[in-house]
Protein backbone atom coordinates (compact mmCIF):
# COMPACT_ATOMS: atom_id res chain seq x y z
CA UNK A 1 0.00 0.00 0.00
CA UNK A 2 1.31 3.80 -0.73
CA UNK A 3 2.17 5.89 2.15
CA UNK A 4 0.14 8.67 0.61
CA UNK A 5 -2.91 6.47 -0.16
CA UNK A 6 -4.09 6.73 3.61
CA UNK A 7 -4.03 10.64 3.83
CA UNK A 8 -6.95 12.23 4.63
CA UNK A 9 -8.46 14.52 2.10
CA UNK A 10 -9.60 18.13 2.72
CA UNK A 11 -13.18 19.15 1.71
CA UNK A 12 -11.47 20.80 -1.50
CA UNK A 13 -10.18 17.60 -2.25
CA UNK A 14 -12.78 15.36 -2.18
CA UNK A 15 -14.71 17.54 -3.99
CA UNK A 16 -12.56 17.78 -6.70
CA UNK A 17 -12.47 14.22 -6.88
CA UNK A 18 -16.24 13.97 -7.00
CA UNK A 19 -16.34 16.69 -9.98
CA UNK A 20 -13.72 13.98 -11.43
CA UNK A 21 -15.02 10.81 -11.16
CA UNK A 22 -18.79 11.28 -11.01
CA UNK A 23 -20.73 12.36 -14.13
CA UNK A 24 -21.67 16.11 -14.58
CA UNK A 25 -25.36 16.85 -15.16
CA UNK A 26 -25.87 18.45 -18.69
CA UNK A 27 -27.77 21.61 -17.23
CA UNK A 28 -30.45 23.45 -20.04
CA UNK A 29 -31.80 26.65 -19.69
CA UNK A 30 -34.93 24.88 -18.52
CA UNK A 31 -33.47 22.60 -16.05
CA UNK A 32 -31.35 26.09 -14.68
CA UNK A 33 -34.74 27.74 -13.95
CA UNK A 34 -35.98 25.24 -12.30
CA UNK A 35 -33.04 24.42 -10.32
CA UNK A 36 -33.58 28.18 -9.21
CA UNK A 37 -36.83 28.07 -8.67
CA UNK A 38 -36.32 24.95 -6.42
CA UNK A 39 -33.68 27.02 -4.59
CA UNK A 40 -35.44 30.37 -4.03
CA UNK A 41 -38.80 27.84 -2.57
CA UNK A 42 -36.16 26.59 -0.27
CA UNK A 43 -34.56 29.82 0.93
CA UNK A 44 -37.61 31.55 1.42
CA UNK A 45 -38.76 28.77 3.43
CA UNK A 46 -35.97 28.16 5.68
CA UNK A 47 -36.28 32.55 5.82
CA UNK A 48 -39.83 32.00 7.06
CA UNK A 49 -38.86 29.57 9.42
CA UNK A 50 -35.68 31.15 10.76
CA UNK A 51 -37.55 34.65 11.35
CA UNK A 52 -40.92 32.58 12.92
CA UNK A 53 -38.21 31.73 15.84
CA UNK A 54 -36.67 34.67 16.13
CA UNK A 55 -40.20 36.97 16.44
CA UNK A 56 -40.99 33.82 19.18
CA UNK A 57 -37.76 34.30 20.94
CA UNK A 58 -38.10 38.11 20.80
CA UNK A 59 -42.03 38.08 22.10
CA UNK A 60 -40.70 36.03 24.61
CA UNK A 61 -38.18 39.03 25.94
CA UNK A 62 -40.41 41.54 26.20
CA UNK A 63 -41.42 43.05 29.69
Amino acid sequence: MDAHASLPLSVAQVRLLLQVVLPQPVLDVPAVLTLISYQQRHNYAAYCSHRKRLLAHLQGLRW
